[in-house]
């Protein structure tokens, strides 16, 4: 090849480290369209369809996959039950789906509603229906090189974030302002960040804004 291009930096060291030279590999990172993405209005169509009201909604848009971890938010929903204020939204397809389903079902909680796979024109309706948006991954080193795109898209709309992830996706989050960050497959500190979120509404707006400065910007 004349030229490769990866999607984040820790993707061109490795092959760089290869046996690649440094001169013909690229970052371009991906990002976020900043029309179709925008700010928007919490009380919209997706809170009066699911019944959402004024309750804090903690939402995680996205693959249900191997990589994702998403056993650990419904863990973070059991531990947090009892907060009849916080609801879980979950939406998405994946390996790990049915398992997901059987799992939420053993745990006899009813603050999580799980939907399939919606299509891309109504995510910025999930996004700003929500007051935190979940990208959590596993805790496993591989990932670590990973920069889930969909982080992108929830700061382009001025929401805030807590995540679960390492390396140069944590990276990224720490510049911009934007994210709460826990160690992955931590459940419990999980659902430590999301009742400080929702216990501090100004900092949430500061990091909405931040979030949306930093994709505009970079």
């Amino acid at each position: 090849a004349g030229l490769v291009v990866t999607v984040t930096e820790s993707f061109r060291r490795l092959l760089i480290e290869r046996g690649i030279s440094s001169q013909k590999v690229v970052t371009i990172s991906n990002g976020a369209n900043l029309d179709f993405f925008s700010v928007g209005a919490r009380d919209n169509v997706v809170r009066s369809e699911h019944d959402l009201g004024d309750r804090f909604v903690v939402s995680y848009l996205g693959a249900h996959g191997i990589s994702h971890g998403v056993d650990t938010v419904l863990r973070a929903a059991e531990i947090l039950k009892h907060r009849k204020d916080i609801v879980f939204l979950l939406a998405g397809e994946g390996a790990m789906k049915r398992e997901l389903l059987a799992l939420k079902e053993s745990m006899v909680i009813d603050n999580v509603f799980m939907l399939g796979a919606q299509p891309k024109r109504r995510m910025p309706d999930f996004y700003h229906a929500s007051d935190v948006c979940l990208v959590p991954l596993r805790d496993v080193p591989l990932f670590e090189t990973f920069v889930p795109s969909k982080m992108f898209e929830i700061m382009a709309c001025g929401v805030p974030i807590v995540a679960s992830v390492r390396g140069e996706a944590r990276a990224i989050l720490a510049r911009s302002g934007a994210a709460r960050l826990v160690t992955p497959e931590n459940a419990s500190a999980l659902a430590q960040a999301i009742e400080w979120m929702e216990s501090h509404p100004r900092e949430r707006e500061r990091m909405g804004v931040a979030g949306r400065e930093f994709v505009c910007e970079h």
